[in-house]
């Protein structure tokens, strides 16, 4: 977002999803021109294909992947990621517990059907970023294996 840029309170809240993909709403690509092209306004230049190749090494080489999916078992991760894992720490289990039950976001938003129509108009618009998650579920997965086998070097 640029910091000069003020969106009106309720601008899209009496707008349904499907309005929302129809009209071409948002940022395409957002995460892939997040990391490529961080002082870029939102629709300044397109990303390209070199973009989700830089995008990929950037996940690959400065990030730990946690999914929203998977909310115990990633944070579990980071924990031992970190050397903060301790089993024992009750209050610290009671903590990570909650945050999986409960979650942190009280906003609830409408699901979108994989293959439905409003999905194919998000995913169109958003190719790359959805190739650069199809590569963050596999980076994700790689890195688990690595950490629970304590191969993964620790933060320094």
């Amino acid at each position: 977002w640029k910091k000069n840029k003020k969106k009106k309170k309720g601008t899209y809240q009496n707008i349904t999803i499907e309005e929302y993909a129809e009209k071409g709403l948002g940022t395409s690509n957002l995460l892939v021109r997040m990391l490529t092209k961080p002082n870029s306004g939102q629709e300044e230049g397109g990303v390209t294909r070199d973009d989700l190749e830089i995008a990929k090494l950037m996940l690959q080489r400065k990030c730990l992947i946690g999914l929203t999916a998977r909310m115990e078992e990633s944070i579990i991760g980071f924990d031992r990621y970190f050397g903060w894992y301790d089993e024992n720490a009750l209050e610290t289990n009671k903590c990570r517990k909650n945050l999986v039950e409960h979650g942190l976001s009280t906003h609830t938003h409408p699901r979108v059907s994989e293959g439905s129509d409003v999905w194919d108009l998000f995913h169109k618009k958003n190719e790359l970023d959805m190739e650069l998650y199809e590569f963050a579920l596999d980076l994700y997965q790689e890195q688990r294996e690595k950490i629970q086998m304590g191969n993964m070097n620790t933060a320094r």
